[in-house]
């Protein structure tokens, strides 16, 4: 999935990791502590000779703030950092721990897998006259607004834009596979939400995907009584218009689709 340049710049992991804190003044992800590590970097770090290199491992005391801990002594050896007893570490660790109105989870959390779990996002759009918009679903967990997606299944899915198209059609029961071609990266990478903990996180990779202007419209139509278990409600929004108010990091995701769809329409992409 490593692409330098679709994964996020500084200044968007400290945007998301903002609207993190944000989120959290709502209060947990639901069944998540309520309490949450907060250390300073000299209480993070503390130095290690591990026979070849020196290097700091994090000390990431368990506590309150502890959710899903099992198997704890499993090592994930294609992640180089880890705290004292072999947990992956998020690569952001730092910039969420010592923010005292952010903090980590410990443990797994709501996670499958120790370390980045993987998943694909699907950002379909189509003219709606002279401009594009976007399709969007409110998350059942949180009420949050967010892109169809969810985590790569290694029995289903070839690559990531799998991932994306077959979640987008499992939560809207619409075939879009047809318009895999269409498909655009626009993001690859870690990303930030309530879920998210010092040792298991999303990994995603964000497609724009360009669907005809009528296809599936009443399917598709935030008024259609179609409805599935991750998709209560829907909409369609003026990708001028996508705004903070998202899911996670889904905000980060909107501006790079925002500046790919421009210029998907100047080349006239949605003119046929």
């Amino acid at each position: 999935m490593r692409n330098n340049n679709l994964q996020a710049t500084q200044q968007e992991i400290d945007h998301m990791i903002d609207m993190l804190a944000g989120n959290l003044e709502k209060g947990p992800y639901p069944g998540y502590p309520s309490e949450r590590l907060t250390m300073t970097k000299p209480e993070l770090y503390q130095l290690q000779y591990d026979g070849d290199h020196d290097w700091y491992k994090p000390n990431l005391p368990d506590g309150p703030w502890t959710l899903n801990n099992t198997d704890a002594e499993l090592l994930v050896p294609s992640i180089k950092l880890t705290d004292k007893i072999g947990r992956p570490v998020h690569p952001w660790l730092s910039d969420m721990i010592t923010r005292e109105d952010v903090g980590v989870i410990t443990g797994k959390g709501a996670y499958w897998n120790w370390g980045p779990n993987f998943c694909g996002d699907a950002i379909v759009t189509r003219r709606n006259g002279s401009s594009q918009e976007a399709f969007m679903l409110r998350r059942p967990d949180t009420g949050q607004w967010a892109f169809p997606g969810g985590f790569y299944d290694l029995d289903k899915d070839w690559s990531f834009q799998d991932t994306a198209v077959r979640e987008f059609e499992e939560e809207t029961t619409v075939r879009i596979s047809q318009f895999k071609e269409t498909a655009t990266p626009v993001y690859s990478g870690a990303i930030v939400d309530k879920r998210v903990t010092a040792h298991a996180w999303p990994v995603t990779e964000a497609h724009v995907i360009i669907i005809p202007e009528d296809y599936e419209r009443e399917a598709l139509s935030p008024d259609s009584d179609i409805t599935t278990e991750e998709m209560a409600q829907k909409k369609w929004v003026d990708v001028s218009e996508l705004d903070q108010a998202m899911f996670g990091g889904h905000a980060i995701l909107a501006a790079r689709a925002q500046t790919q769809i421009g210029r998907l329409a100047s080349y006239g992409y949605y003119d046929s």
